[in-house]
């Protein structure tokens, strides 16, 4: 049987997950295979591959550890909010494009900013967390 991992991990471990979860959706929603990013063919993209899971781990890593080791959730929130909603509009649109038999046109979408400018959702998750940190410290003051 196996064993519930340290709380220490559980950031990494949901660095993993998040990074592969939106790697998966942001390929599945494309009707590309998620193989693309593992077969790269040049080094510019080993170079692009390795940009974007180090990138999507980091989101991941922090939203966890701010989450367990803070315990403070709205950047965990806010941040899976806007990937959610993001995604479902990326999704929405291809598919509209796809269903009526014209090809998407290659346009920056939401979940782009999340596969590669992951450094807007980092730096609102980071914002997110000092904002709480400050509003809870005002708080306990009163």
């Amino acid at each position: 049987m196996g064993t519930v991992p340290e709380v220490e991990h559980l950031p990494a471990i949901g660095g993993v997950c998040y990074a592969a979860a939106v790697l998966y959706l942001y390929h599945a929603i494309r009707r590309q295979p998620v193989t693309d990013l593992l077969t790269p063919l040049s080094h510019g993209t080993v170079a692009e591959s390795a940009y974007v899971a180090i990138g999507l781990f980091t989101i991941g890593y922090v939203m966890v550890h701010v989450a367990v080791a803070h315990r403070q959730y709205i950047p965990m929130i806010a941040a899976v909010t806007f990937y959610v909603g993001a995604t479902y509009t990326s999704w929405r649109d291809i598919q509209s494009a796809l269903d009526s038999g014209v090809e998407p046109l290659l346009t920056i979408r939401l979940d782009t900013i999340y596969v590669y400018w992951w450094i807007v959702p980092l730096t609102a998750i980071v914002l997110l967390w000092v904002l709480e940190d400050q509003a809870r410290g005002i708080v306990r003051r009163h």
